[in-house]
């Protein structure tokens, strides 16, 4: 019986087509490295600054930072003169955090919750007055955090139970237009975007049902638009099956 760790870019991956997540986690099919320039390898580099900077600099070191202190650090990073604009929105955000009395928690950091089978990848996590924000980066075009309150979810699930402290928001932080999107966690509806624990419950019951799937081999492919995209189409319409 086969049974896979599940992480929310697996679940999400399942929920865009099931046959693609086969291939790409359960026959391990490997992908072609990203070009130079494509969405990924946009997305991976500027990851991998922000991480450097975060871990690198101590909440004493950035609280004594000015905008235009983080900038210039940021800028010295390996491939940062390609994506200025969003070193400069990290700066103006990371300065904005620190200035509303948030510290750094953690940031990128690996969390593997055996009870869940569940694992994910923090992007960052701030904390403030004993409870804890977490972020993740987009560095694609602004869109609205309720299309991300699944994999939300996820990390609310994930941090909660890593460091036994209480998420009260979550967020994406959208690095090229410099916009935070967030999500308060089991608050008033009325403050803002809620993500509820009726939500939370229901991104559990979402891994189960996935699970169930991978067990019962169910793979039905979705042909949609994406296809064109994804790195199996050939393979997936020599099989057919649609």
């Amino acid at each position: 019986m086969i049974q896979i760790k599940l992480s929310k870019s697996k679940v999400n991956c399942f929920l865009q087509c099931p046959r693609k997540f086969k291939y790409e986690n359960i026959d391990m099919i490997p992908q072609p490295t990203p070009a130079k320039g494509s969405p990924l390898d946009i997305g991976l580099a500027i990851h991998k600054i922000f991480e450097l900077f975060v871990k690198e600099h101590s909440n004493e070191d950035i609280s004594q930072m000015n905008k235009e202190d983080i900038l210039s650090i940021l800028m010295l990073y390996d491939r940062a003169k390609e994506f200025e604009r969003h070193m400069i929105n990290f700066a103006d955000f990371i300065y904005e955090c620190f200035q509303n009395g948030y510290q750094v928690y953690t940031a990128e950091y690996y969390i593997h919750n055996l009870d869940y089978d569940l694992s994910g990848l923090a992007d960052l996590v701030l904390i403030k007055d004993n409870k804890l924000t977490v972020v993740d980066y987009k560095t694609g075009k602004t869109n609205s955090v309720r299309k991300y309150l699944l994999e939300l979810s996820y990390y609310v699930i994930l941090c909660e139970e890593e460091f036994d402290l209480e998420v009260n928001y979550v967020g994406i932080f959208f690095t090229k237009g410099n916009d935070f999107r967030f999500a308060q966690v089991r608050g008033d509806i009325r403050k803002g975007t809620l993500l509820s624990q009726e939500d939370i419950d229901a991104s559990v019951t979402l891994l189960d049902l996935v699970n169930d799937a991978v067990k019962e081999g169910n793979y039905q492919p979705k042909r949609q638009f994406l296809c064109k995209y994804c790195p199996y189409d050939v393979k997936c319409q020599l099989v057919g099956g649609f």
